[in-house]
């Protein structure tokens, strides 16, 4: 009875210790969290997406690269779900203040990073973007981009004289 006693002892104790690295771990904390809350059916792709990855990563680690050619490092903007657009602008809610404020630094950013290469792409991607849209979208886009370039100047103005 007693190595029976000794086998479960050390069964809990395993487990404990387990358990207690998993609960200090944020990185296990927000996996758990953030697979909890993704929706059922999303989660065999995406789990099966994460291991497709990780087991590359293994294995281009484990061997410098010699057998896939090439070093893999993580991209922190990647994404796991394709975007269609699918609805009527129309039936699109609002934006508040302050997702209009972080939209607009993130498409500056996104128009500051473009290589001098990249224009065609971006002229390519507009122009099938402004046929998609209605004369009435694209004369809205028109006058808020006359209005940017005067807070543009302003913006100049305003950080040129304080330096």
């Amino acid at each position: 009875m007693k190595p029976r006693l000794d086998t479960l002892d050390t069964l809990l104790r395993t487990a404990l210790g387990i358990l207690a690295e998993l609960d200090v771990n944020p990185f296990f904390q927000r996996l758990v969290t953030v697979f909890s809350r993704m929706p059922a059916g999303d989660r065999e792709p995406v789990l099966t997406a994460l291991e497709r990855e990780v087991e590359l990563r293994v294995l281009a680690e484990a061997t410098d690269g010699a057998i896939t050619g090439c070093a893999l490092t993580p991209n922190p903007n990647a994404r796991l779900y394709f975007r269609v657009f699918e609805h009527d602008p129309a039936s699109i809610p609002g934006i508040t203040y302050d997702e209009f404020v972080q939209g607009a630094i993130v498409s500056t950013r996104v128009v500051h990073r473009l290589s001098p290469g990249d224009a065609v792409t971006w002229e390519e991607a507009t122009r099938e973007a402004m046929l998609a849209v209605s004369p009435e979208e694209r004369a809205s886009l028109a006058r808020l981009h006359h209005h940017m370039l005067a807070l543009i100047a302003e913006a100049d103005a305003a950080t040129s004289s304080s330096d």
